[in-house]
């Protein structure tokens, strides 16, 4: 009999369901899970069976000194830099219980007790919801936030949260002025933009480049075709050999003359399965494509790992690439 192949979605999910038994059976978890998505029926979902048998999602190193994680926090941006001589993060993804408790759940792991520098991209929620409820947990040394026009400045209750936070925790905050650079946790972190306001938020995102050793990381944001033009007309040297793609892979972003500056021999999208915008779209999977970028995706990889030693790279995925 010919057996019929299971589509890279189920397969994901089993392999899942893989994963939350062995969990359960570590704490003598009693009875059987069974996933019911397939047979109609009412059953916890993933994240709720993960929490009630105390599975946690793992931080996975490379044999590399330098780590750089792109969490999978769903439809958001969130990344984590550890060095031998501290951590790094930047944005926390949206609003949710859980994406806290990821990033929270990874420092921990990583034996994290503070960071040496957080960044706040920009204030959109999917950026930085999470990111008051992470620094209650694991305080930081500074913030980098972009200074917005007080026209522009939002007044949302995620981002008042923040400041709130941030000001009662007695976070120093450094405004993100393009040309300075930082030596933190034994990497050089340069600020390449906002370069000029815009009332698209977007575009007043912060661009940082991190480099260790020859080994260079660009983290965009939700940078649109707007501030991509501006770090092109600055001049300012773009190249990196791993590119955080801008806006989740949107077609407002990753323009050809910008992936052409920026020569990555790796793109990094960070998005949410089956999200409602679409993200990635396939105009800017085409250019990765035509520029021989080999490409990953939280939403298929889930969180991604990265490691240097300043030479060679090495990627490490939660899930495969089907």
């Amino acid at each position: 009999m010919k057996r019929k192949r299971l589509s890279a979605k189920k397969r994901r999910a089993i392999r899942r369901a893989v994963a939350g038994l062995i969990a359960a059976a570590a704490v003598a978890f009693s009875g059987i899970i069974t996933f019911g998505d397939e047979l109609g029926l009412n059953t916890p979902n993933w994240e709720q069976i993960k929490a009630s048998v105390g599975a946690q999602d793992q931080a996975n190193l490379t044999a590399l000194p330098v780590n750089v994680f792109y969490i999978d926090v769903g439809q958001g941006d969130c990344e984590l830099i550890h060095t031998p001589s501290g951590n790094i993060l930047i944005d926390a993804g949206e609003s949710l219980p859980e994406n806290a408790a990821k990033i929270i759940s990874f420092a921990k792991q990583l034996e994290i007790e503070k960071f040496d520098c957080v960044i706040a991209t920009h204030p959109h929620s999917d950026h930085i919801g999470s990111m008051a409820d992470v620094l209650e947990k694991i305080p930081a040394d500074q913030i980098i936030m972009p200074e917005l026009p007080e026209e522009e400045t939002p007044t949302t209750r995620v981002y008042e949260n923040l400041l709130d936070t941030i000001t009662r925790l007695e976070i120093p905050v450094l405004s993100a002025v393009p040309g300075e650079q930082y030596e933190i946790a034994g990497v050089t972190l340069e600020i390449l933009a906002p370069l000029e306001e815009d009332e698209n938020l977007n575009n007043m995102s912060v661009v940082v480049k991190m480099r260790y050793q020859d080994a260079s990381f660009l983290f965009d944001g939700d940078a649109e075709s707007g501030a991509e033009r501006a770090m092109l007309a600055s001049g300012e040297d773009l190249r990196a050999d791993i590119l955080k793609v801008g806006h989740h892979g949107s077609r407002t972003s990753s323009t050809k003359d910008y992936l052409e500056a920026v020569q990555p021999e790796i793109a990094v999208i960070s998005c949410g399965e089956g999200n409602s915008y679409g993200h990635p779209h396939q105009q800017t999977l085409d250019k990765f494509n035509a520029l021989g970028i080999r490409s990953f995706r939280t939403d298929v990889n889930g969180t991604i790992t990265i490691g240097t030693d300043g030479n060679t790279y090495e990627v490490i995925t939660e899930h495969g690439s089907e």
